[in-house]
C-alpha cells in the first residue's frame, strides 16, 4: 500500500461548480476527485462561504427523464394498439371473405339438392321410369344426408351456434318430409 502521505490532493475549487450545479451524484463527484461523499459534505459545510447546492438541475433533469419515460410508453402503447388494430382488421377481413364464400358454396349446394329432390319427385310420380322402393328409399336417404351436412354448413357459416333452436326448415324437418313424400310414393 502507498504511504497516505502520497495521496493526491483534491480539487476542492475545480469541485465546487458541480457540486453547487447539483446535477451529477456526490458519489460519482467523489469517485471523479478522489475522496468520499462524506468527505464533499463537510467540506461544502465548512467552506467559507459553505458551498450551497442547488438541485434545480437534477430535479430538472429527473423530470424531464419521467417525462420522455412517459412519451415513449405512451408511443409504444399506441404503437401496439394499431398494430393489433390491424392484425385484428386483417384477419377479420379474411374470415368474412371465407365466412361468405361458404355462403355462397352452401346456397349452391343446397339449390342443386333441390333440384334432385324434384327430380325424384318427377320421376316416382311421372310414371316414365320407375324406381324401386329400395332405389328411392337410398336417394332420399342420400339427399337428406346431402341436406343435413349442408345445413350444419350453413349453421357455421352464417356463425349460428349449436345452442340456438332448432330451425323449422331444418334436416329434421327435411328428413320427415322426405320420409313422408317415400310413403306417399309407395302406397
Amino acid at each position: 500500500m502507498g504511504n497516505p502521505s502520497d495521496k493526491k490532493p483534491i480539487d476542492w475549487e475545480g469541485m465546487k461548480p458541480h457540486y453547487e450545479a447539483g446535477i451529477v451524484p456526490l458519489k460519482t463527484l467523489g469517485k471523479e476527485f478522489g475522496c468520499s461523499d462524506a468527505a464533499i459534505i463537510k467540506h461544502a459545510r465548512n467552506a467559507i462561504p459553505p458551498w450551497v447546492r442547488n438541485l434545480k438541475g437534477r430535479i430538472q433533469a429527473a423530470a424531464d427523464a419521467k417525462v420522455s419515460a412517459s412519451v415513449v410508453s405512451a408511443d409504444v402503447r399506441a404503437t401496439r394498439t394499431a398494430r393489433e388494430a390491424v392484425v385484428i382488421d386483417v384477419n377479420s377481413t379474411l374470415q368474412a371473405a371465407i365466412r361468405l364464400a361458404h355462403r355462397a358454396d352452401v346456397a349452391k349446394a343446397r339449390s342443386q339438392t333441390m333440384r334432385l329432390l324434384d327430380e325424384l319427385g318427377r320421376v316416382t310420380t311421372a310414371g316414365k321410369r320407375k324406381l324401386s322402393l329400395s332405389q328411392r328409399a337410398v336417394v332420399v336417404k342420400n339427399l337428406t344426408e346431402a341436406m343435413r351436412v349442408q345445413f350444419a354448413l350453413q349453421r357455421q357459416a352464417f356463425g349460428i351456434g349449436d345452442n340456438d333452436p332448432p330451425d323449422p326448415n331444418g334436416a329434421d324437418f327435411i328428413e320427415r318430409m322426405l320420409n313422408a313424400r317415400a310413403r306417399a310414393a309407395n302406397r
